[in-house]
């Protein structure tokens, strides 16, 4: 019995989800990615690219199945980003430190984790505003600079930057849209013509086209996975939304109490496994989360070890997140293999710290804030057979 548990375990560890309509998707999100960055380094402002950042992850929401996007799902999302971006700065400016940002980030858990829940995000739940709000906290704004008018400069500087890549992505999403839905009707025409004359006919439907629980918190759910989501019970709702602030508020908090200089991904780290429906796709998030980060490092410190020149670094950054957004769909750990690198080439164009420092603090903030995630998920699990549709 044992043996087949373990069997069980590593299957779903391994266990990739095949998705359709991903390349278009992953190519606009490097786009989103590559632009507005490469404008900073012809501005000399790569002290932005971290805002940049967090309005480009504008692109990765409301993906369609033929892989054009949902421009009225991304302007919601576009809003809530730049919000939480603008929130970010706000605590940043204020000089309360880090206390403060864990209960802010903590706040904005709960907030993005009713949204997800309530308007079905996909990818769902609170990371990405988690990551917003909790690293735009850390950041100073603007660097050293002092006076009141130099500090509302660097301010608007930051959230505009922050708006206009999520603007960016918003009009790529409108100007590739057509294209998109038509090679893919001409893709599905030439399939059907293909099936006719070979008299195959259309394929049974198999694993591979049922709807399924999006793999990361950058996945995509399907249609199915999306009317799961919003169709959680009120209890179920209402416990998302406690769980995930608390498990940010800790891991934050821990985070602080270790004097690392990135108590945010911690945060991160703990709301990652919060996004999955069920315990036990909960529990694998989790192991993908720390596997494919310890793994990613290894990637990390490869790409930082090069003398790459900043171009370089924006065309590495921009592969990456194709690589990520193909990945995340299908297997999580796998896309921590890229995503890890890419945030710590990002966080390193905009401000550099030491290498060693950077690689340890990532891997420990992880593994502190996935055991905060793993023991609220165990400590908030259904205690009798949930309904459907209500996985935890």
């Amino acid at each position: 019995m044992a043996g087949a548990r373990a069997g069980t375990a590593v299957r779903a560890l391994v266990t990739h989800s095949p998705q359709s309509g991903t390349l278009p998707a992953a190519l606009r999100a490097g786009a989103t990615v590559a632009a507005p960055l490469g404008l900073l380094v012809a501005l000399e402002r790569t002290d932005l690219a971290l805002y940049a950042a967090f309005g480009a992850f504008t692109a990765v929401y409301g993906r369609r199945p033929d892989g054009s996007a949902d421009p009225r799902v991304q302007l919601r999302l576009a809003v809530v980003l730049v919000a939480a971006v603008a929130t970010g700065v706000a605590v940043s400016l204020s000089g309360a430190g880090a206390w403060l940002a864990v209960v802010v980030t903590a706040a904005w858990a709960a907030l993005a984790a009713h949204l997800s829940d309530r308007q079905g995000w996909r990818p769902p739940g609170p990371l990405f505003c988690v990551f917003a709000v909790g690293a735009c906290s850390a950041v100073p704004v603007g660097g050293a600079v002092s006076g009141a008018v130099d500090v509302a400069v660097a301010a608007v500087a930051a959230v505009g930057t922050a708006l206009g890549t999520a603007a960016f992505a918003l009009a790529l999403t409108a100007a590739s849209g057509p294209l998109v839905r038509r090679l893919a009707r001409r893709r599905a025409s030439s399939d059907s013509s293909t099936s006719t004359r070979t008299g195959t006919g259309p394929a049974a439907p198999g694993p591979a086209a049922r709807p399924v629980t999006p793999a990361a918190p950058g996945a995509h759910a399907t249609s199915a996975a999306r009317s799961t989501l919003t169709a959680r019970p009120a209890l179920r709702r209402r416990v998302q939304v406690v769980r995930c602030a608390a498990a940010v508020a800790v891991a934050g908090a821990l985070g602080v109490a270790t004097t690392s200089e990135h108590p945010y991904w911690a945060a991160v780290a703990a709301v990652a496994p919060l996004t999955a429906l069920t315990l036990s796709s909960q529990l694998v998030r989790a192991a993908h989360r720390v596997l494919g980060t310890l793994a990613g490092l290894g990637v990390a410190a490869v790409l930082l070890s090069l003398p790459l020149p900043t171009v370089a670094v924006v065309a590495v950054a921009a592969v990456l997140q194709v690589l990520a957004e193909l990945l995340v769909v299908r297997h999580y750990g796998a896309a921590m293999l890229v995503i890890t690198p890419l945030a710590l080439l990002m966080g390193q164009l905009a401000h550099p710290v030491p290498v060693p420092a950077l690689l340890a603090d990532r891997g420990v903030e992880t593994l502190l804030g996935v055991a905060v995630g793993v023991v609220v998920v165990l400590l908030t699990r259904p205690r009798r057979p949930a309904h459907v549709g209500a996985g935890g």
